[in-house]
């Protein structure tokens, strides 16, 4: 298991942490400054399964990187300041830890969500030379060429994988739905069709096969909520 503390005053619970995990040699931790980490999340390669951020009062300048955090791996907030709860569930977290826990509540935190590696919130898979995690809520489609799957998503990064699509399929929730031979789409995104053609919120236009434009048409049905003819 990857992973990464960092964020505001890390330093001096470094000894500890390492302590805490020194026997887990499947853990490798590793201690970067915020700049590392913002670097990182630049270049989309920060590849881990779980971030530790250290926080306080001055959670505000690390808002917009733990939002990104959250959406790429597993985030646990450390912070003893009850000031940053508001902040953090509007901007997403798996754990909140105090600092005075901190011993305690770290080893069960990483265990738990190391175990939930890959949960339904995030696609995890290996392309291109790195290894990716995409949340699923960002992802538009999914098209098989040849023997390469690639993946679209919301941030306009299409990442290539060895994967079948049926294999791809089965690793996700019912939003995602086989709608042609070469195509699966998240129905969260689908905002209009006709006999041979869905088109998505991002303006995709996706082809759909004879077989399978039936079942698709039931998320067009009044059942499926309000309707104006």
């Amino acid at each position: 298991m990857e992973i990464i503390v960092s964020g505001y005053r890390w330093e001096k619970s470094q000894f500890q942490i390492e302590e805490m995990f020194q026997n887990h040699k499947d853990y490798r931790i590793h201690f970067w400054d915020i700049e590392e980490v913002r670097k990182r999340l630049k270049k989309k390669n920060l590849a881990c399964d779980v971030c530790i951020i250290f926080t306080g009062s001055t959670v505000g300048y690390l808002l917009k990187e733990m939002k990104q955090i959250y959406n790429c791996c597993q985030l646990i907030v450390v912070s003893d300041t009850y000031d940053i709860l508001p902040f953090l569930y509007k901007q997403g977290h798996d754990y909140w830890i105090s600092q005075s826990k901190l011993e305690s509540e770290l080893p069960g935190a990483v265990e738990l969500l190391g175990e939930q590696g890959t949960d339904q919130r995030h696609f995890i898979c290996t392309g291109q030379g790195k290894r990716w995690r995409i949340p699923l809520n960002k992802i538009y489609y999914a098209e098989i060429r040849g023997r390469k799957l690639k993946i679209h998503d919301a941030d306009k990064i299409i990442v290539t994988i060895n994967c079948s699509i049926a294999a791809f399929v089965k690793k996700l929730p019912e939003n995602f739905q086989r709608v042609h031979a070469s195509y699966v789409i998240n129905t969260n995104y689908l905002r209009a069709m006709d006999s041979g053609e869905g088109m998505l919120d991002n303006g995709a236009k996706i082809p759909v096969s004879r077989d399978r434009a039936k079942a698709l048409g039931a998320f067009f049905s009044p059942d499926n909520g309000p309707a104006i003819q």
